[in-house]
């Protein structure tokens, strides 16, 4: 995949969002499980850059990440 698309996979993850050499990168969203998800910049298929994480229990991050931290 190369471009802007949408990929869903079996077990229910989505990442809609850009993408490059097959790898998610640049602006997107990934919808983990149910009420989970980031939202945010990648790079090379890792959160990198600005991003919001929100986990199943209410908790999140907004910030900054480096190499999917």
């Amino acid at each position: 995949p190369h471009g802007y698309g949408v990929k869903t996979w079996p077990a229910g993850k989505s990442y809609q969002g850009h993408w490059f050499r097959g790898k998610m990168h640049g602006n997107g969203e990934l919808n983990i499980s149910e009420n989970e998800s980031f939202t945010g910049e990648f790079r090379f298929g890792l959160p990198w850059g600005l991003g919001i994480r929100k986990w199943q229990n209410g908790d999140y991050f907004e910030g900054e990440y480096v190499k999917g931290y």
